[in-house]
Order: structure tokens, then C-alpha cells, then sequence
């Protein structure tokens, strides 16, 4: 069976291209939703394994969506943290609600991303 990815990505040409490098093995399903409303409604509806979270999404922040999802929803799925944002207090804040990863778009290849998650996933079997 298909383990199961929420991508929680603003950037449609982005999110496309890490859904498409994820999917090609047909090891993965990947859910692509820009916004975090959408966000919990399919992390209720589809319980993914991982999910890949932006920090700045239009209708909220990543962070704040993690903070409620661990404590408020009791939902303790493993987080890559995929963002622009190379600030110490958003690194610590997203390390201290127990990201696996915090990467930075400009300094990541979709390869990259994909051996992250690979890791990760093959860690939960």
C-alpha cells in the first residue's frame, strides 16, 4: 500500500514539482493543497504518514498550524519543514515542536527533498 503525503505548498509550479519527483517511483500518494484550512481537512480525512509544511502559506502560518495540530488535534505525524525563512527564532520554534527536517528552498534540490522523505518513510516501517 501507498504511504501517504500531505504537501502543504503555496507555489502551484513548487508543490507540482515535488508532487511529481515523489510519485514517480509509485511508492507515495501526495495530497497538494496551497492553504492550511484545506490542510487539516484532508490531515483529518486522509491520516498521511508525513507531511511537507511551508511556513508562509496564504491564509495562515505553518508554524501555528504545527503548534495546533500537536497540541489541539493530538496529531503527531513527522513534518519537513520547507521554507525561505532562515531565521534562528522560526528554526528554534519549529525544532522545539519536533520538525525531522528544516529545509530552506534556496539551498535544496527536489532530489534532496525526496531522499528526506524516503528516510523518513522507510524509518516508519
Amino acid at each position: 500500500m501507498k504511504k501517504r503525503i500531505l504537501l502543504v505548498e503555496d507555489s502551484k509550479e513548487l508543490g507540482e514539482a515535488i508532487k511529481i519527483i515523489l510519485t514517480q517511483d509509485d511508492k507515495y500518494n501526495v495530497s497538494l493543497t496551497p492553504n492550511l484550512k484545506n490542510a487539516l481537512k484532508l490531515l483529518k480525512e486522509e491520516s498521511p504518514e508525513l507531511i511537507i509544511l511551508d511556513i508562509l502559506l496564504e491564509d495562515g502560518n505553518g508554524i501555528d498550524f504545527l503548534k495546533d495540530i500537536r497540541t489541539n488535534h493530538n496529531i503527531k505525524t513527522p513534518v519537513i519543514m520547507l521554507t525561505n525563512i532562515d531565521k534562528d527564532k522560526e528554526i528554534y520554534e519549529a525544532n522545539n515542536l519536533g520538525v525531522a527536517y528544516y529545509l530552506i528552498k534556496s539551498n535544496v534540490q527536489l532530489e534532496e527533498i525526496s531522499e528526506k522523505v524516503n528516510g523518513l518513510l522507510e524509518e516508519q516501517n
